[in-house]
Formats: C-alpha cells, sequence, structure tokens
C-alpha cells in the first residue's frame, strides 16, 4: 500500500506526542526535533504529502516554544501539533 510508511510515521509521531508531553523540555525537544526530521517519502500522495508537511510545521512550531514562560503558547502548540497528527492519520485510513 502507498500510504505505509506514511501511516507509521503518523502512529509514531502521535504516539510521541503523547508518551513526551509530561517529560523534562530537554527530553521532549529531542522527541519532537526528531519528528521534525521524518521527511515524507517521494512517493507519497500528494494530500497526504500536504498533511505530512503540515504536521511537520506543528512538530517544528512546538519545539521552538517549549521552553517558553508563557504556557499559554506551549499549549496552543501542543494542541496544534496533536490536530495535525491526527488530521494526518485520518488521511492515510487510521
Amino acid at each position: 500500500m502507498q500510504d505505509d510508511d506514511s501511516l507509521i510515521k503518523a502512529r509514531y509521531a502521535r504516539t510521541i506526542l503523547k508518551v513526551a508531553r509530561p517529560l523534562d523540555p530537554q527530553t521532549v525537544a529531542h522527541l519532537v526535533n526528531g519528528l521534525v526530521c521524518d521527511i515524507p517519502q517521494v512517493n507519497e500522495r500528494p494530500e497526504v504529502k500536504r498533511l505530512h508537511l503540515a504536521a511537520i510545521g506543528a512538530f517544528a512550531r512546538l519545539a521552538k516554544v517549549l521552553d517558553d514562560p508563557i504556557p499559554v503558547e506551549r499549549q496552543q502548540r501542543w494542541d496544534d501539533a496533536m490536530d495535525a497528527a491526527k488530521a494526518w492519520l485520518r488521511a492515510v485510513g487510521d
């Protein structure tokens, strides 16, 4: 199936976001930055690729605010990252 790789990556991203949230900021940053580096495969369908790249953008924005002293900004970025991961998962059939 064409979306198998993306499905695995999207599930992994969702899991990392769920597990990492209560951890210390340094560990979370390391894990989230790993998600940012996981680029789409060349054979991804265009709509899946678009959602995958949107998720990467959300993960990158989250990584930037992890040390932010303003908790509202961090909360919004966590929510955005989770929403992006969920949208990506829906597109690949999870």
